[in-house]
């Protein structure tokens, strides 16, 4: 099964939201990385429209390359990502190859199953 890892950069208050997000649009779990910090070049506060002055969450999702549209487009609308300056960002990676997801594979599967069974 080909997957994407999602990563969400988010303020440590939104990232249940966006879990919580993350898994109605289909995610299995989550990794997070809490009080995450970023560095710019000097005198840049600010990355991606993120305060790089702030702690931030980073949010890790390994998800089916079939749902990981789906998961982005709900997590950033939940979150209000392109609405509201500094809520957060969210982007995806190719897995190229991975071990011990076989348990989260099954999950998935198992969905997709239910899914098409009427």
């Amino acid at each position: 099964m080909q997957m994407k890892l999602l990563i969400a950069m988010v303020d440590a208050d939104s990232s249940d939201r966006v879990i919580n997000a993350a898994r109605e649009a289909g995610a299995a779990g989550a990794t997070v990385i809490h009080q995450a910090r970023g560095e710019g070049r000097r005198g840049l506060n600010q990355f991606l429209g993120l305060s790089l002055d702030a702690c931030r969450d980073v949010l890790l999702f390994i998800v089916p390359v079939a749902r990981a549209a789906y998961i982005i487009e709900h997590v950033a609308r939940e979150a209000a990502f392109d609405e509201t300056p500094g809520t957060g960002v969210v982007c995806q990676l190719d897995v190229e190859d991975s071990v011990g997801l076989r348990h989260q594979v099954r999950v998935f599967s198992q969905a997709d199953q239910s899914e098409a069974d009427p």
